[in-house]
């Protein structure tokens, strides 16, 4: 299975040239965060509707989690220089 996308293809699924692409990249338009959000949307784009759902319901989960780790992680660094 092909996981990673290719400029050339993520630009014809956006409709917008690699040119374009490469432009937003270097004014800092597209970051990791950004860039790796557009490839999960574009992936869960090919999926059918239920098996998307899910697979966002899944992925909302993680971040959510994820965020309140992060959280709390920096809480308790927090709390521990007082």
């Amino acid at each position: 299975m092909k996981t990673l996308l290719h400029i050339g293809e993520i630009a014809q699924l956006l409709g917008v040239t690699p040119k374009t692409i490469r432009h937003y990249h270097k004014i800092g338009l597209l970051n990791l965060g950004t860039t790796s959000f557009i490839a999960m949307i574009l992936l869960l784009w090919k999926l059918p509707p239920v098996p998307a759902l899910i697979a966002l319901v899944i992925l909302d989960i993680a971040i959510i989690t994820g965020m309140w780790r992060f959280g709390q992680a920096q809480l308790w660094r927090a709390i521990q220089k007082g």
